[in-house]
């Protein structure tokens, strides 16, 4: 009796340490609208906001590196498992909603190459929407991964990731 009292009150605690984990990602905010593109000299795409910020950057170079080539103090996204190309660059805050773009539930793998040092702005939450295009709530959002600096790298991310959440 006492074994499974130990693991129900083991599960409660899971349970609620993925359940404030969770809360602590805003998840029900209305998103901005999309961004503007438009290509450069070397064919890269680049999403801007309204004000003009740089927001993403798609590379669609055909080479697949065996480990991750993302720029220092920025985050991307590879379509390709181990960090295969086309690459989504972004050192953006706050919510990027990858639909905007064309890449819903398209990044295979992901790397962290934000700047370390125990600051939020490390962290970034990785989610999935239910919502298809209806009313977003806690119940049609999904947190599927978090990367921080001390874990950078996804190889096989989940391949359901609709929009990233970058604390800063």
């Amino acid at each position: 009796m006492k074994r499974r009292t130990a693991v129900v009150a083991a599960l409660i605690g899971a349970v609620s340490l993925a359940s404030a984990a969770y809360a602590a990602w805003p998840t029900h905010q209305p998103a901005p609208p999309p961004p503007t593109s438009q290509l450069d000299s070397t064919g890269q795409g680049t999403f801007h906001r309204e004000d003009g910020v740089p927001l993403l950057t798609v590379t669609n170079a055909p080479a697949t590196p065996a480990s991750p080539d993302c720029p220092a103090d920025t985050l991307c996204l590879y379509a390709g498992p181990g960090f295969g190309y086309p690459r989504v660059t972004t050192t953006a805050c706050g919510r990027i909603d990858l639909r905007w773009i064309g890449w819903e539930r398209r990044p295979r793998s992901i790397h962290n190459n934000l700047p370390a040092g125990g600051h939020p702005n490390e962290t970034v939450g990785f989610f999935r929407s239910d919502a298809d295009g209806g009313p977003r709530s806690e119940a049609t959002e999904h947190l599927l991964l978090m990367l921080t600096a001390s874990t950078r790298t996804a190889e096989n991310a989940p391949p359901d990731i609709d929009w990233l959440y970058h604390r800063c």
